[in-house]
């Protein structure tokens, strides 16, 4: 199994913690939690490489040292947004072999090879994994071996506001048989005020280790 995690960029993202953090701090931010993602995925049994599809430079900058199983995979100048993205990753595994493909999101603050090792032990050709409000989706796995191959190569991404309906939709569509995996690690991610709100205090510390962030940051609300 080869895992995907794309990432749209270091800078410009989290927009909707603007209003706790400046840009430098949400920088810190993406960067911390990606590292929790590829920290996960290259301690968990059964994950042979890890693809990180980005049009942005500054992702490699940001980690110079990526692990040995870790690939910066570039995303063309075509290929914009992260159904596009996870198309290019799908190629990427495809082109080595993979019998199977774990797409992940990049920001899973409780995310461990636990969680991770879940996917690998799902039998089904896909498996999805929702967000805890169940409306969104922060992981796919795909089986591009076997006799649902065909479909599994088929499947259209449809990442965006209420992506797992539509995903399932999408499964329906093409015949294929669905697991659901529901972890904390993969349920959680970090988009809005309240999410942060959440965490505890010790993980906001782990994830806010510059010096230019308060891991004691409070609630402000526009």
């Amino acid at each position: 199994m080869l895992a995907v995690v794309p990432v749209r960029g270091m800078r410009g993202g989290k927009t909707r913690l603007s209003a706790m953090f400046d840009e430098e701090e949400r920088v810190a931010l993406t960067g911390a939690m990606l590292r929790t993602v590829l920290d996960a995925l290259s301690g968990a049994v059964g994950v042979a490489g890890v693809g990180v599809v980005t049009p942005d430079s500054a992702v490699a900058l940001a980690f110079p040292a990526l692990e040995d199983r870790v690939e910066l995979v570039r995303q063309p100048p075509d290929a914009v947004g992260l159904n596009q993205a996870l198309n290019v990753g799908r190629a990427w595994a495809l082109e080595r072999g993979a019998t199977a493909m774990l797409a992940l999101s990049a920001d899973l603050p409780l995310l461990t090879p636990t969680d991770v090792e879940a996917f690998v032990a799902a039998s089904a050709p896909l498996v999805f994994a929702p967000d805890r409000h169940g409306c969104g989706t922060n992981a796919v796995l795909l089986r591009l071996d076997g006799p649902y191959a065909p479909a599994a190569n088929a499947f259209t991404f449809g990442f965006g506001e209420r992506s797992f309906p539509r995903h399932l939709a999408e499964a329906d569509r093409l015949g294929l048989p669905v697991a659901v995996v529901k972890t904390n690690g993969t349920a959680f991610d970090l988009d809005f005020p309240d999410d942060w709100a959440m965490l505890p205090v010790d993980l906001r510390r782990q994830l806010l280790r510059s010096p230019q962030i308060s891991a004691e940051a409070t609630l402000c609300r526009a």
